[in-house]
C-alpha cells in the first residue's frame, strides 16, 4: 500500500511538472543495470519495464541517439556503474538499435556483478559508448585537488586504452559536484559532463542533465520526457550541487 500511495504521489508531481516545463528538448535518461534472470544489484531494472520505456521514448517521437547532433527530441539512454546485466541482455539494446552509454568506475572493472575489459570493450565495438564515471566511484566535490586530478585523468586514460577512443564525457558518482569538479572536469579533457539533476540552466554548457527513469511506471516515464521533473529540479540541485 505505502509504494502504490508512493507511486500515486510521484504521478501527480510529475503531472504537474509537466504542464508547465518546455517539451521537446533533448535529454539522456538513465539507469543503473537491466535484468531478465540474474539481478546484479537492487538498483537493476526488469527487461519488461525497460522495454515499455522505450516503447514510451519513440511513441512520444524521440530518437534514441549515440550523442546529441543539436536537433530536438533527441534521448540518449545512460548507465550508471557498469554492471553485467547490460552485457547479458546486450542483444535486445542491438535489435532494437539503442546505443546506449555506460559510464564506467574503473576501480570496479571485472569485479563481482561488473563489467570486465573484455566485455568493455566487446560492447563499444558494438555500437554502445563507453565513458567515464571516475575511478574510486565516491564523492567528487569532496576529494582533494590532487585527488579529484587523478580520479578524473586516470579514469579517462585507462578506459581509452581499453576502447581505443577518446573519452570525453564523465558522469559524476553519487550526482555530486562542485564548480571545482566542474572546472577540472573539463582541464582533464572532458566535453560533456553529466549531472543527476533534470536540467542544468546557470551551470556552463558542459553541464548536461539526466532524467532518473529505472522505476518509473511508463505513464510516469512519458510525464517525465514531457518536463515533469523540473518541478523537483530544486530539490535535486540541493542533494547534488556543492558550492
Amino acid at each position: 500500500m505505502k509504494k502504490k500511495l508512493i507511486s500515486i504521489a510521484k504521478t501527480i508531481i510529475l503531472s504537474l511538472g509537466s504542464i508547465a516545463s518546455r517539451k521537446d528538448k533533448h535529454c539522456m535518461v538513465y539507469y543503473h543495470d537491466v535484468h531478465s534472470d540474474v539481478i546484479h544489484t537492487d538498483m537493476s531494472t526488469p527487461m519488461a519495464l525497460f522495454s515499455k520505456h522505450i516503447e514510451t521514448i519513440r511513441k512520444l517521437g524521440y530518437n534514441i541517439v549515440r550523442e546529441y547532433s543539436g536537433a530536438e527530441k533527441e534521448v540518449r539512454i545512460g548507465f550508471d556503474d557498469g554492471f553485467r546485466g547490460i552485457y547479458e541482455n546486450r542483444q535486445f539494446f542491438l535489435d532494437n538499435n539503442i546505443p546506449a552509454t555506460i559510464f564506467i568506475p574503473t576501480s570496479l572493472i571485472g569485479q563481482k556483478h561488473y563489467l570486465n575489459e573484455v566485455e568493455i570493450k566487446e560492447l563499444e565495438n558494438l555500437g554502445f559508448n563507453i565513458q567515464s564515471h571516475g575511478v574510486r566511484h565516491s564523492d567528487m566535490a569532496a576529494m582533494p585537488d590532487e585527488i579529484l586530478l587523478d580520479d578524473l585523468s586516470t579514469s579517462k586514460s585507462t578506459l581509452e586504452k581499453i576502447t581505443g577512443k577518446t573519452i570525453e564525457e564523465v558522469c559524476f558518482p553519487i550526482g555530486f559536484f562542485s564548480d571545482k569538479v566542474l572546472k577540472a572536469s573539463i582541464e582533464c579533457g572532458y566535453k560533456q559532463l553529466f549531472s543527476s539533476m533534470p536540467n542544468t540552466d546557470g551551470f556552463p554548457s558542459e553541464l548536461q542533465g539526466r532524467l532518473l527513469f529505472q522505476s518509473l511506471t511508463p505513464l510516469q516515464a512519458k510525464l517525465a520526457l514531457r518536463g515533469g521533473m523540473n518541478i523537483l529540479q530544486n530539490h535535486y540541485k540541493k542533494i547534488h550541487y556543492r558550492e
